[in-house]
């Protein structure tokens, strides 16, 4: 593993309060709120991840997210917003991911979402609903099942 890899994963792992051994970062990434993560085991962070926790994010073990991956908790609420004296319009929910879920490069996971163990995320999805079914592969804006994995 190459000297960089090493000093981010430790960073990353310091910051998240998390094992080194079960932590790797192989790119620059974001995270906002790192205390409200909950993280089982195996995590890996490609190239530019961006992760906002702010209600809370809860993972199983064994979790990928390819390049530009961004899990969001987070969200505007329009009525809130047009409301000039009403200072946070911020809502949201917390995401619950199972165990084996791999998130494709530039896919997006949004709030109050639930994905089941052994899914695939395909590249560039849009996540809006929850996904509690398992073995199975999402894919599309906004993301819907398109084929069941087999073991």
């Amino acid at each position: 593993m190459r000297i960089i890899v090493v000093l981010r994963t430790m960073f990353y792992s310091f910051r998240l309060n998390y094992s080194f051994k079960k932590i790797r970062v192989y790119g620059p990434i974001t995270i906002l709120h790192p205390k409200k993560i909950d993280l089982k085991g195996r995590v890996r962070f490609n190239h530019y991840c961006y992760i906002n926790a702010r209600y809370g994010i809860k993972c199983g073990i064994n979790l990928t997210l390819s390049s530009g991956a961004k899990i969001i908790t987070s969200g505007i609420s329009w009525d809130k917003f047009i409301k000039e004296n009403d200072t946070d319009y911020h809502i949201g929910g917390p995401i619950l991911l199972g165990n084996n879920v791999w998130l494709g490069s530039n896919s997006i996971i949004l709030p109050n979402v639930i994905l089941g163990n052994n899914i695939i995320v395909a590249a560039g999805s849009v996540v809006t609903k929850s996904f509690e079914e398992n073995n199975i592969i999402i894919a599309g804006v906004p993301a819907r099942k398109i084929k069941n994995i087999h073991e």
